[in-house]
């Protein structure tokens, strides 16, 4: 994976999460699928594959009817959600050899 198509996985990751608050299965499945291929990238840093799955679990979190409204509603998630993808984003993109 290039650098710019790295990029452009968490941008869509990015995009996604702003359109947390309410159920979306089409979104849900799209992170689904980033992170899947971002995992295949990963070479099994168990650093990185914890971020991945943290980004996993707050956009179903995000995604869903109510589950967000316990962490102080939907921007408290996306905050949670940008920070364990700016965290593996940063790490994958060192691997790869520039930010």
């Amino acid at each position: 994976m290039t650098h710019d198509e790295l990029l452009a996985q968490f941008d869509r990751y990015d995009a996604i999460t702003r359109c947390f608050g309410g159920p979306d299965v089409q979104s849900l499945a799209e992170v689904r699928r980033i992170v899947f291929v971002l995992r295949g990238q990963a070479h099994a840093d168990p650093y990185v594959f914890e971020k991945l799955g943290g980004m996993l679990e707050w956009a179903e979190i995000g995604l869903s009817t109510r589950k967000f409204e316990r962490y102080r509603g939907v921007e408290q998630v996306r905050v949670f959600a940008m920070s364990e993808a700016d965290s593996a984003k940063s790490t994958m993109l060192r691997r790869l050899g520039g930010e």
